[in-house]
This record gives C-alpha cells, structure tokens and sequence, in this order.
C-alpha cells in the first residue's frame, strides 16, 4: 500500500512539475490582445512593467526594450492550481510618439479552470500608468 502510495505521489508531482509552466510565444501574433498608444516606446515600456505590479505579477524577462513577461502566483481556493498565469507583453515602437502593445496570457494545463485572462487587465493598468506621467 505504502509503494503504491508513494508511487502515485511521485507521479503527479512529476505531472505538476512539467505542466504548471505556461510556455509564452517567441514572438506577438496577430491573434493577441493589443493596443496602441500615444506615447514613446520607453515610457510604455516602463508602464508595462508597472502594469505587471499592479496585477500582482513577477517579472521573470525584461530585455528593457520591447520585450517583458511575467508570472502570477500560484494560490489554492476554489479551484486548485488557480493563479500561475504568465504574461507576455510585447512592446513595438510604430512611431516617435505612438506605440503598441501586445499581450498574451498563458495558463497551465493544471490550472486552468481557475486562470483567468488578464490581457484586458495588463492593457488597462498601462493606460492609467501613461495618464498619470506629466504632461508636456
């Protein structure tokens, strides 16, 4: 009874362990949830990153430039395995004062009845961050 307890728990530790990691794409898609705005690269950049902290994520890449993504903390409620997304956010500069950005959120296979989409949250969160800089 013990050997098969033990080899059980094993397994879906192992399960857990390789599935629980949503794999971002390596590059935006046109299918992905985007937004342009009225600002230069560098400021939105900076904005994304803030919009990360506010959905109370970690930042895991951040190449400084057009590039970020970030992962949510894993949290046991209602459903078990909730939380644990990751967030891309691909930042590309279509002018000196305009700029897009494109987000994606990946959910794990474990997790994914209790993930949630935070595309529209991470757009919204760096509108306010651009609204609350100094106008010139």
């Amino acid at each position: 009874m013990n050997k098969f307890f033990y080899t059980i728990s094993f397994s879906m530790i192992a399960l857990l362990a390789t599935t629980a990691c949503g794999t971002p794409p390596v590059k935006a898609t046109p299918d992905m949830k985007g937004k342009t705005f009225s600002a230069p690269s560098d400021k939105v950049f900076s904005a994304v990153i803030k919009a990360f902290e506010v959905v109370e994520c970690t930042v895991n890449t951040n190449n400084g430039t057009n590039y970020a993504d970030c992962k949510r903390p894993n949290k046991v409620g209602l459903f078990v395995g909730s939380g644990g997304e990751t967030i891309s956010a691909y930042v590309e500069g279509k002018s000196a004062k305009e700029t897009e950005v494109k987000v994606n959120t990946a959910k794990s296979f474990v997790g994914y009845a209790g993930q949630r989409n935070w595309d529209e949250d991470v757009l919204a969160e760096i509108e306010k961050a651009l609204a609350a800089l100094p106008k010139k």
